[in-house]
C-alpha cells in the first residue's frame, strides 16, 4: 500500500453495511434504466439531450441520478410516439395507470 494512503474502514454494523450495498444496488438500478432506455433508443447522450431539449451534460445527470423522474422517462418515450404505463402487482392483482 502506497505510504500516502490511509487504509480507512468504516465500523458498520452488519446491518449498516446491508444497508449500504442496498443503496448501492438501488443506485445501479436507477443508473441503468434511463441509460437502458437512451441506448434502446439507438441513441447518444447527445442525441438523447436534443430530444429531451436539455443538454448532454444533464442526460449525463439524469443517468447518474439516484432518483430517476418519471416525467424525463415519459417525456423521452412520448417524443418516440410512445406512452409510459405504471404496471403495479399487488398479490393476485395487477393495476396499470399512465403516466
Amino acid at each position: 500500500m502506497d505510504e500516502d494512503l490511509v487504509d480507512w474502514r468504516p465500523d458498520w454494523t452488519e446491518a449498516e453495511q446491508s444497508d449500504v450495498e442496498a443503496s448501492i444496488v438501488a443506485i445501479k438500478k436507477n443508473i441503468s434504466a434511463m441509460r437502458t432506455l437512451r441506448e434502446a433508443m439507438g441513441l447518444s447522450q447527445a442525441d438523447f439531450a436534443k430530444l429531451m431539449d436539455t443538454t448532454q451534460s444533464n442526460v449525463s445527470k439524469m443517468e447518474a441520478s439516484p432518483n430517476l423522474r418519471l416525467s424525463s422517462l415519459r417525456k423521452a418515450i412520448e417524443s418516440r410516439g410512445g406512452a409510459l404505463t405504471v404496471v403495479a402487482r399487488i398479490d393476485d392483482q395487477v393495476l396499470e395507470a399512465p403516466i
